[in-house]
């Protein structure tokens, strides 16, 4: 995606947009749905995840394509993750904390716009929202060894 996509438009909330994909990402865990039923669902449905005036803050757009490029790449993306992660693996990783790491991933490969720095903070936000022990903490260290593999030139 190109900078004009999202940036051509008024200002939009992609943290909501981050907060309702690691949602929906977690939601994945336990049904058998489609990541393109699920967007659909949310569009059409009052689903409770964020109140009305936030759902029109939203930006979308972004969403959608966070969302798609995930399904996209989730082989990948599953690999750096796990790479990452040494002595784990994301299948023994807290479900919403894995949505975390997948959706970060995702972005700091498919939305270089984007600074690395701004996506390792709104992800570990993210984890401060959902926890409250060393969750977060692990999050900042995987998000931040993920960005520099993957956007190395940022941090040199």
């Amino acid at each position: 995606m190109n900078k004009e996509n999202f940036n051509s438009k008024p200002k939009f909330d992609r943290s909501l947009s981050r907060l309702v994909a690691v949602q929906l990402v977690y939601r994945k865990n336990f049904e058998d749905i489609s990541f393109i039923k699920a967007i659909n669902e949310f569009k059409n449905t009052d689903n409770h995840l964020l109140y009305d005036s936030q759902r029109k803050d939203m930006d979308l757009v972004f969403f959608e394509s966070l969302i798609d490029h995930l399904d996209n790449s989730f082989q990948d993306i599953e690999k750096l993750i796990s790479d990452s992660l040494e002595n784990n693996s994301i299948e023994r990783i807290e479900l919403v904390l894995a949505a975390i790491f997948r959706l970060a991933t995702c972005e700091l490969l498919n939305f270089n716009e984007i600074p690395a720095r701004v996506i390792i903070n709104e992800y570990v936000n993210l984890a401060y929202a959902f926890f409250d022990d060393q969750q977060p903490n692990l999050a900042n260290g995987v998000i931040d060894n993920l960005a520099k593999k993957i956007r190395e030139n940022e941090f040199s």
